[in-house]
């Protein structure tokens, strides 16, 4: 499964040939608890170092902290493990909400699917700092929060940041009939008291309307 990166939800940018990654056949599924103990996390070596671009509040700016990511797949499910370093994990914020209601004071890590990669429709999922999930359907007109998945997350506070991990099964998304899957991908990270949001792949509000909505109404 190889996996490309996504530079918002319009055209990406002309002149910057996107992010790539590979993901990884498993045999043996991941407890999904938010503790990273598993084999196939062992290797630190394996996550990808993240080098998010920050959208606000300075559109093009380095994330002030790291954030370093692995995908790995069965025949079920895609699998996300995702480390967010910060530097006052006491700061984290984790304010509780209701599903699909984000709180105003809460760290969030997501993750942007773009399944059929034609840089128009995305399949997004979300969980904050708290465990809660948040998932939408991203077009170039709307996010349908009416769209619900099956899909599972943990969160775990430790004393390098916070951890999350993911299962998204395979039968919460809509993908092509292809022996070999090229999907655009996206990360999306939020540190709240900073008031930072940034993605893997940089997002120019002026291609991503909808985006832009989503985040300014949620505030």
């Amino acid at each position: 499964m190889c996996l490309a990166s996504m530079s918002g939800f319009g055209k990406p940018p002309k002149k910057k040939k996107p992010n790539s990654l590979q993901a990884t056949k498993i045999s043996k599924r991941p407890r999904i608890d938010g503790v990273l103990n598993e084999k196939i996390w062992s290797n630190d070596s394996h996550f990808f170092e993240g080098n998010f671009i920050q959208l606000r509040p300075n559109n093009g700016a380095k994330s002030a902290q790291k954030t370093r990511v692995k995908i790995v797949y069965d025949d079920f499910a895609i699998y996300v493990a995702a480390k967010l370093y910060d530097n006052e994990p006491g700061k984290i914020s984790r304010e509780l909400g209701p599903r699909d209601g984000r709180g105003k004071n809460t760290d969030m890590f997501g993750i942007a699917l773009d399944t059929y990669h034609n840089r128009q429709n995305a399949f997004f999922f979300m969980v904050t700092a708290a465990g809660v999930q948040l998932d939408m359907f991203n077009t170039p007109q709307n996010e349908d929060y009416n769209w619900n998945a099956v899909w599972q997350s943990a969160v775990k506070i430790t004393k390098e940041g916070w951890v999350v991990e993911l299962e998204i099964p395979y039968s919460a998304l809509r993908f092509p009939k292809k022996e070999v899957q090229n999907w655009g991908i996206n990360f999306y990270r939020e540190i709240r008291r900073t008031r930072e949001e940034s993605f893997w792949n940089r997002v120019d509000p002026s291609v991503a309307p909808t985006f832009r909505t989503y985040v300014r109404e949620n505030k």
